[in-house]
């Protein structure tokens, strides 16, 4: 008996320290082959997204929405202050919206509005770098290389003519929600994919706020924000 509790703290005495050795090495290689597609950043949101009730949309009676154009420098996320310099940044990245403008009837149509269950809708989100109203052969309206037409019904100009709006659709624009972490926000990319109008479509909380952001630039990030009016 004696000898065979030596055996075993000689048995622990070796073996142990290899499997201490061992085991964070193991769980080392693990996090660098999971290759998380997340990125830090800080930000201030009521900085990047002012409390402009004239920045705000309506989405639905109890959720709205506020849209702005931000700086990406390093790990920052920053505000971008004054009419040119939010222009020049539009003209260097894109735009996005949740409606088209319809300038016949002068309304908002939007993209397009789901409800997918109680806790969440989808919210069609259009990306566009830029927008012209065009006269378009009706037959072939739907198949413009790189463009979209509006959703809102266009104008019947003859037989064969549309006049309507049409969209430049930008390429390789990438989403990814933002979430709170501390002090700031990691960007968690998301697989949704943008369809060949621009539109990605996002399952929006509806009691709860919920930041996105939309780029293709390493310079500039288009963010969107949900938020619940409060009783």
């Amino acid at each position: 008996m004696e000898s065979i509790n030596k055996t075993v703290i000689v048995y622990l005495v070796f073996v142990l320290p290899i499997l201490f050795w061992i085991y964070p090495s193991f769980g080392q290689n693990e996090m660098r082959n999971a290759n998380l597609p997340l990125q830090k950043y800080r930000l201030n949101v009521s900085a990047v997204c002012p409390n402009d009730t004239n920045r705000f949309r309506r989405v639905t009676d109890d959720l709205y929405c506020q849209i702005e154009i931000a700086k990406k420098r390093r790990h920052r996320i920053l505000p971008i202050v004054g009419y040119e310099n939010a222009s020049h940044a539009h003209f260097s990245s894109f735009t996005i919206s949740v409606t088209d403008l319809c300038p016949l009837e002068g309304l908002f149509q939007y993209v397009y509005l789901n409800d997918s269950d109680d806790s969440c809708l989808e919210v069609g989100v259009r990306c566009y770098k830029d927008c012209t109203t065009q006269i378009v052969n009706a037959e072939k309206e739907t198949s413009i290389p790189g463009h979209c037409l509006s959703i809102c019904e266009g104008y019947r100009i003859g037989n064969d003519s549309v006049l309507t709006t049409v969209y430049v659709i930008p390429q390789d624009v990438n989403v990814a929600k933002l979430r709170k972490s501390g002090c700031g926000y990691f960007m968690l990319p998301l697989t949704s994919e943008m369809d060949e109008c621009g539109a990605f479509i996002l399952s929006v909380p509806r009691n709860k706020e919920s930041l996105y952001a939309f780029y293709n630039t390493p310079d500039y990030v288009c963010l969107i924000r949900f938020f619940p009016i409060k009783p």
